[in-house]
């Protein structure tokens, strides 16, 4: 249970600062901040020394806790005001009796649009479904469409669905009944490992949060009169029945149940990792122009050298002829001596 909440020193606004949407894992749970349809209005963070922050106190309720729940904590996960939170994967585990400071910054990466990767920004039918029974404005998300695939193959294949499916509210008014069956658990478990959403490609644009956590005891011995207070004051105003040992044994239900949340940007720079092309399409078209261009001038260059060269040996060899001609025709013959020998 909410106990309190405050932005920028201000109280939160419950019906209009959270949206409920449930979790498998986790069952209920509460987003604060989110994009909202018809409502363009969201909480801004202040510039200046100390930033706004959000902190909530809440109370756990450890006594109404089933046998099956072996752990006893709080379950946050700081994400994008447009992206579905999906916890199962990248919730942050929070212990009672501790003040929790999550100190976040930003990360942005920037992937090439296709042909150049198959990342999308396409929101499909089955995402806007859900979106539109929330009233909220998401974008596109790589696990949260890789959940909704699961429950589509499990509803397929089991013909049921899994409680506090994020599906399951939409198929209330249908035959589909809950898959609390052995063999109904036995067909989950294995459309679940052999589910294949390849349509799930990654975002072209995905915004992280880097998130530092640092922890104190909480409450302190001077606040705990205080914590106590406010623990009956709302349990009175909701008309909620207080753990039966409350009377007696108040201290250390508070310090069980009570838990409390900081979150604050700690840095207003954003990292930025960006994929660029290496080489365009107009680039690769005016090298490939430019090395033909070269290739052939050089090939040219060479063919005109061959044929300067076959002149020159063809006029080299005709001179060679002509000279030895002219040589032939007005040399003078060589004298002959004739020797006479008379008969005695």
């Amino acid at each position: 249970m909410l106990l309190s909440c405050s932005f920028d020193n201000r109280p939160c606004n419950i019906s209009r600062d959270f949206i409920r949407f449930s979790s498998q894992k986790y069952g209920n749970c509460f987003t604060f901040n989110a994009r909202r349809k018809h409502i363009d209005q969201l909480k801004q963070i202040t510039d200046g020394f100390a930033p706004a922050k959000l902190v909530l106190d809440i109370y756990l309720h450890e006594h109404q806790y089933t046998s099956h729940v072996h752990k006893v904590g709080l379950v946050a996960l700081v994400h994008h005001y447009s992206e579905w939170p999906v916890v199962d994967r990248q919730a942050l585990w929070f212990r009672p009796g501790e003040s929790h400071r999550i100190g976040f910054s930003k990360k942005l990466t920037k992937y090439l649009l296709p042909p150049y990767t198959a990342c999308t920004f396409k929101l499909a039918d089955d995402l806007q479904e859900v979106f539109d029974a929330h009233q909220v404005d998401f974008d596109y998300s790589q696990d949260f469409c890789e959940y909704i695939c699961t429950e589509r193959e499990i509803i397929s294949r089991c013909n049921c669905t899994r409680p506090g499916s994020m599906l399951s509210y939409l198929t209330l008014n249908s035959t589909l009944k809950f898959c609390d069956t052995l063999e109904s658990t036995q067909c989950v478990s294995n459309a679940t490992q052999q589910v294949k959403c390849q349509h799930c490609v990654q975002p072209c644009t995905v915004i992280q949060y880097l998130v530092h956590l640092t922890s104190a005891r909480f409450p302190s011995s001077k606040y705990l009169q205080t914590a106590k207070s406010n623990v009956e004051r709302v349990f009175k105003q909701h008309n909620i029945t207080l753990d039966p040992n409350w009377s007696s044994e108040w201290k250390q239900i508070i310090e069980q149940n009570y838990v409390q949340v900081e979150v604050a940007l700690e840095m207003y720079n954003v990292e930025t990792i960006q994929q660029d092309v290496s080489q365009s399409w107009q680039q690769l078209v005016a090298d490939y122009g430019g090395l033909c261009g070269l290739f052939i001038g050089v090939s040219l260059l060479s063919l005109v050298e061959l044929l300067e060269l076959i002149y020159r040996l063809t006029k080299h060899a005709c001179r060679s002829k002509l000279q030895t001609y002219s040589d032939g025709m007005f040399r003078r013959p060589n004298a002959v001596t004739v020797q006479t020998i008379s008969a005695l």
